[in-house]
């Protein structure tokens, strides 16, 4: 409990944990609040102008990634009573809130401060947040805060009007792609989660940040995000600023989305700053598929000059990958993509290095060592030709590579042993340990493109099978 922002943030200085680099902490900089972020009158929707939003809608998730709704059907009063419940709740004393904050990731409705890896990050987020599962509702929610009065029963209500309204804007997305009604039903929607996210004031705003830059993993999230400015969306590569707007949420477009269409929607980067003033709570109603549903790009969507930019996947596999990448937004999609397919057609050049660091054409022996080389290019815009599957050792499941994992770990701390004994010096027992998978496709030119480049291994010891 003594980590949570909110318990310490009287302070009046920032602690160093707090400081993010240079080159990714907001600054000083003047950040317009621009109105340049669509709205869209939802109301119209019910009438005769139904196609008219449809395209906005359409035009907003392509553009932006980003769009605002207005008379979106959900009632104001029960908007601002959960926002109310959502404030008293992080206002709460210490003893009322204990019980539910915990560092335990497998626990589905938790307290906690700046991000799921607060051990393992360099630097903290300003913000603690509590993650409520809302589905099924009527399971979920015996697991909520009982505090303060009344909170279940007023959260309960607003997730299902968050879901409701989430569902009416993916139908009229699907409309829009002509996919049919319905097509976003069942397991592409199947799960939901409540983050609410609470920014207490911060001495120095120009130096960390309430939440870092991203992409949102899921299908669709519906943000409140009250009447306290905070939310950036990087557009174009420049951060402009979305202006709170009363009685409206923001709809962001998710990754899964991006892939279901083909990347013809934009699932956009956006963080959030802090202020030196005054508190800011939001909710964040994330709409997922189920774990094992299949994601995949929609066959209707991919035109005849096209191929699919993505493989089919669970959606589990993905988050796995997003949280061990912590959110980062290449490294998250990139296992995902299948670069001999579109990439290759359109894009050929990203995959030829240099002429003097191919492998070329000529007959490399097959020898018994192991040259040492370093390179001296960098690989800058070039793809390499491969695959990758990384396993963290904290969450494997399989039993096979499980087994493996063990057995190569063995192995390799034996090795250890035996060069240490022949340098005469004490072997110290290592504590982290990756495995990773390297698949390499045929291809049709090897002379241009290597799989891995020229590099050492910056670890302590490969085991390589």
């Amino acid at each position: 409990m003594e980590k949570l922002v909110s318990s310490w943030f009287n302070n009046k200085t920032l602690p160093q944990s707090y400081i993010f680099p240079p080159e990714t902490r907001p600054g000083n900089h003047v950040i317009p609040r621009c109105n340049t972020i669509p709205v869209v009158d939802l109301s119209k929707a019910l009438g005769h102008e139904r196609t008219a939003v449809v395209q906005q809608i359409l035009e907003a998730s392509q553009e932006f990634g980003f769009f605002q709704v207005i008379n979106h059907g959900v009632s104001e009063n029960l908007v601002n009573d959960t926002m109310n419940v959502f404030k008293e709740f992080f206002e709460l004393p210490s003893e009322d809130k204990a019980g539910i904050y915990s560092e335990d990731l497998k626990r589905p409705c938790r307290l906690y401060t700046s991000s799921p890896n607060f051990n393992r990050e360099k630097v903290h987020l300003w913000r603690d947040s509590l993650r409520l599962p809302c589905h099924p509702l009527t399971e979920c929610i015996k697991i909520w805060p009982q505090k303060p009065t009344r909170y279940r029963e007023i959260v309960a209500a607003y997730s299902i009007e968050a879901k409701k309204l989430g569902l009416r804007i993916l139908e009229l997305l699907s409309e829009g792609f002509g996919l049919g009604s319905g097509f976003f039903g069942d397991k592409l929607s199947e799960s939901a989660v409540l983050l609410l996210n609470h920014y207490p004031p911060c001495p120095d705003p120009s130096l960390t940040l309430g939440v870092s830059k991203h992409c949102d993993p899921n299908l669709l999230t519906i943000l409140l995000q009250g009447d306290v400015y905070g939310l950036q969306v990087l557009k174009d590569g420049e951060w402009i600023g979305v202006e709170p707007l009363h009685n409206a949420f923001v709809v962001n477009i998710g990754h899964q989305l991006e892939v279901i269409s083909n990347n013809k929607l934009k699932s956009a980067e956006h963080r959030a700053v802090t202020n030196l003033k005054v508190a800011r709570t939001t909710a964040a109603f994330f709409i997922n598929p189920s774990d094992d549903c299949i994601i995949e790009p929609a066959k209707s969507l991919i035109g005849t000059d096209e191929s699919p930019v993505y493989r089919a996947f669970e959606f589990k596999e993905f988050l796995l990958n997003y949280i061990y990448m912590e959110g980062n937004f290449e490294k998250s999609v990139e296992p995902f993509r299948l670069h001999a397919g579109i990439r290759i057609h359109l894009c050929p050049n990203l995959y030829k290095l240099p002429s003097h660091v191919r492998p070329g054409k000529l007959l490399v022996p097959r020898c018994n060592t192991v040259p040492f080389k370093t390179s001296d290019y960098h690989l800058g815009k070039i793809h390499l030709w491969h695959d990758v599957l990384r396993y963290p050792h904290h969450s494997l499941e399989e039993e096979v590579v499980a087994t493996y994992q063990i057995e190569a770990k063995k192995l390799g701390l034996r090795i250890l042993e035996l060069l240490c004994e022949g340098i005469g010096t004490e072997h110290e027992q290592t504590k982290d340990l990756q495995l990773g998978a390297n698949h390499y496709p045929p291809i049709p030119e090897p002379s241009l493109t290597p799989g891995i480049p020229t590099y050492f291994d910056p670890d302590l010891l490969t085991i390589l099978l």
